[in-house]
């Protein structure tokens, strides 16, 4: 779902889940010649706050360290990063999501 949203709104898509020592990568994309990490949260229940309330500081800096990574592994260590959020909250009973795009959030 939100490569598909992000695929209309001129994305194109890099990379999918991509695993290392501090965290998942959840979507790589590019757009016009920015290179974008975008942390995905989904919840189909508010009982534990919505999707883009799930996000903190250590997740953050994880976050930071893998993209750091994944630029010294790619050899893209002179590009300059964008990190978003994309926060995805479904209804089961109206079968129908919410998705909210944050850009730059660190």
């Amino acid at each position: 779902m939100a490569c598909e949203f992000l695929q209309r709104k001129g994305y194109s898509i890099v990379d999918r889940n991509v695993k290392n020592s501090y965290q998942e990568i959840d979507v790589v994309a590019r757009i016009d010649k920015e290179l974008v990490f975008i942390e995905v949260k989904t919840r189909t229940s508010d009982k534990m706050g919505e999707a883009d309330e799930q996000i903190n500081n250590k997740k953050l800096e994880n976050l930071k360290n893998a993209i750091f990574d994944y630029l010294d592994m790619h050899s893209l260590d002179k590009i300059e990063p964008r990190l978003d959020l994309m926060a995805i909250d479904i209804n089961k009973e109206t079968k129908t999501a919410r998705i909210k795009h944050y850009k730059d959030i660190a």
